[in-house]
């Protein structure tokens, strides 16, 4: 179980990883919560009117956005854990959002497949933290 003074002795990565797992962990519930009326928004907006970028340009904005805020957690958690299932997880949650981003706005307006793979993020998040902060640090 984890005590007080088991967070005391917390290394500074652990801390950094703490933080920016709850940092995911608080974006991904926010996007859930927010979802609908997000999607409701959207189906308001017509290509024309979004900011026109290159090809490569809006590629790159969504692979970094990506990166920063889905998969590096998959990395380290696959990393730290060093678990077979963790990293087919990872992979098959990578695969599943890469599949997201090259979609059009009109295919994403339609659907459901973006609110699955968040409900799957934000539990891969969850549960990592749950695992690594509350079984494997303390022991």
């Amino acid at each position: 179980m984890l005590s007080f003074t088991a967070i005391l002795e917390w290394t500074t990565e652990d801390i950094y990883l703490f933080v920016f797992s709850l940092f995911l962990l608080m974006n991904n519930l926010g996007s859930l919560f927010e979802y609908k009326k997000n999607k409701e928004n959207l189906r308001s907006v017509n290509e024309n009117q979004l900011m026109q970028l290159s090809k490569w340009q809006l590629l790159g904005a969504k692979l970094v956005g990506a990166f920063i805020f889905k998969w590096l957690i998959y990395l380290l958690a696959a990393v730290i854990t060093g678990s077979f299932l963790l990293i087919i997880l990872s992979l098959i949650l990578v695969t599943l959002r890469v599949y997201i981003l090259f979609h059009s706005l009109n295919e994403i307006q339609d659907s459901k497949l973006d609110w699955y793979v968040l409900v799957a993020e934000t539990l891969y998040v969850a549960g990592f933290m749950l695992y690594y902060f509350g079984f494997m640090l303390p022991a």
